[in-house]
């Protein structure tokens, strides 16, 4: 992996170096760094990213790809770049809510609900095409219904 994409942070108990992998949440250590307080910090964001809505937006996304694989090239550079596009996007925007606070939270989860919404009009789409068979078309509508009310008691809970 390329350390480009990892930025280079200092630890606030010893001033040493280290290099923040935003891919895999890990600590690159650059200087030397005697304290674990990093360590909890870390398990800290990984413990995050295994919370259920994250963790079904990543099994419908994969579900999803496999299933666009099989769709026809003709559809590949329109509607099924679309909808992958769509599908990343808003797991893209709730990977960013989780680490902003207030009211940019607030919006970036409305527009990741947004997302969500063109998703399920997208999916229509692919079985009105005969893409998809109408067991999964129920499956994904399913899968989506549950990440929009995941969503929406995250959204909920940013009004307290």
């Amino acid at each position: 992996m390329s350390l480009t994409f990892c930025p280079l942070v200092l630890c606030p108990l010893c001033d040493s170096l280290l290099r923040f992998c935003v891919f895999c949440f890990c600590v690159l250590r650059l200087g030397v760094c005697n304290f674990t307080e990093w360590i909890v910090i870390f398990e800290e964001v990984e413990r995050q990213m295994e919370t259920p809505l994250f963790v079904k937006t990543h099994d419908w996304n994969l579900w999803l790809l496999q299933r666009t694989q099989r769709f026809p090239k003709h559809l590949r550079h329109s509607y099924t770049q679309r909808l992958e596009s769509l599908a990343f996007d808003f797991e893209d925007l709730l990977l960013q809510a989780n680490s902003v606070r207030g009211l940019r939270r607030r919006e970036l989860l409305e527009a990741a609900d947004s997302v969500l919404l063109r998703l399920r009009a997208f999916l229509r789409y692919a079985f009105d095409l005969q893409l998809l068979a109408a067991n999964q078309l129920r499956y994904a509508g399913e899968q989506l219904d549950q990440l929009g009310r995941l969503l929406g008691a995250w959204l909920k809970g940013t009004d307290r």
